[in-house]
Parts: structure tokens; C-alpha cells; sequence
């Protein structure tokens, strides 16, 4: 899956969680205008009364266990996305080329080395392969090969907990927007596939 399907998806969850929250929110503080009403008129029973407190607990547990869904949704997500990306850490005989060969020769110089890895910049077997190479012999690029891993390390450990948070402010629009909307820095890191 791309980086921006994971984020569309995300979002999706989230929002859709957002809506249901408000309307169980909405029910929750009609039946506590009702509750009030009633009690204030003194024409109603306890046990009416008692009907709409016992009304509005189960619609409090319905919008903890729609926050709890939303939280696993991601968390789901989040994971097999995840393991998508540590995938790519793999090394895979099939994307070797011919330059594999050349990392054979111990005369290859810094320059060779370069010209090597803008060949295979889009295979990361490769470049990991040209890296470490080049790094057992001693030769520094000022590139390091930075592994999968540890971009999804980084998303496991922000996503859920952001849009956790995200879908327990429900009732706060901005900040959906913060994290969410179009202009947030999760849109512009998840809009860029790579």
C-alpha cells in the first residue's frame, strides 16, 4: 500500500469515528436535557427518570467502544502496513545487477562507488549492498542507508496514539485539523510515495 492510501485510510477512520462520536454525543446530551426536564417538572416517575440515566450510561459506553474500535482500526492498519514496509528492508537476489559484480574488486574508489549508487537509487538491495561495501573498505559516502525499520518504528509509534487522541477530541474540529487536515504535517510527510 502507498503512503498516501495508508494516510487516506487513516483519515477515513478517523472521521468516520469523529461523525458517530457527535452523534452519540448529541443523543447523550438530549436525554441529559430530557433527564433535566423531567426531574424539574415533577410529573414524571423515578423509574422514567432512571430509564433515561440508564439510557445515557449505555450511550456513554457506545462512544467509549467507538473510540476503542477506532483505536483498534488503526492500530490494524497501522500494523500491516508497517510490515509492508519492513519488507523492503529484505535483501532480494532478484534485484541484484551486474554492479553486484563490481563490488568484487577492492580498487573501486569513492567516485566508483558514487556512480554505483546513482545507478541504483531506486533498488534498495543494491544500495544497501553498495553502502556496506563501501564501508568495509574503509571509504565514507556521507550516505547512510537508513532501513525501513526504522520509518515504521516511527509511524507505529506516532499514528494510533495521534489519532487516538484525534478521536477522543471528537467535539474539537481544529483538532482533526491539526493533525488530519489537508495543511497538517501528516499530510505533507504521507502525501510524497516513495
Amino acid at each position: 500500500m502507498r503512503k498516501s492510501e495508508y494516510f487516506s485510510n487513516i483519515r477515513d477512520i478517523v472521521s468516520r469515528s469523529i461523525e458517530e462520536c457527535r452523534d452519540i454525543d448529541n443523543k447523550i446530551a438530549l436525554n441529559e436535557k430530557r433527564k433535566r426536564e423531567c426531574q424539574n417538572s415533577g410529573r414524571y416517575t423515578k423509574k422514567h427518570v432512571d430509564d433515561i440515566i440508564n439510557e445515557t450510561r449505555e450511550l456513554k459506553r457506545m462512544l467509549t467502544a467507538r473510540i476503542d474500535a477506532c483505536d483498534q482500526d488503526v492500530k490494524e492498519l497501522t500494523a500491516a502496513y508497517c510490515e509492508e514496509i519492513r519488507a523492503l528492508d529484505a535483501l532480494r537476489g532478484e534485484d541484484l545487477t551486474a554492479d553486484a559484480e563490481l563490488l568484487k574488486y577492492n580498487n573501486l574508489k569513492e567516485k566508483d562507488y558514487r556512480e554505483l549508487l546513482k545507478r541504483n537509487e531506486n533498488n534498495r538491495t543494491m544500495t544497501r549492498l553498495i553502502l556496506d561495501n563501501a564501508r568495509d573498505r574503509g571509504i565514507d559516502l556521507g550516505v547512510h542507508y537508513n532501513p525501513a525499520s526504522n520509518e515504521a518504528k516511527d509511524i507505529e509509534n506516532a499514528v494510533p496514539y495521534v489519532a487516538n487522541t484525534v478521536a477522543r477530541w471528537y467535539n474539537k474540529p481544529e483538532i482533526y485539523d491539526k493533525f488530519f487536515g489537508d495543511d497538517s504535517n501528516f499530510a505533507r510527510d504521507f502525501a510524497e510515495d516513495e
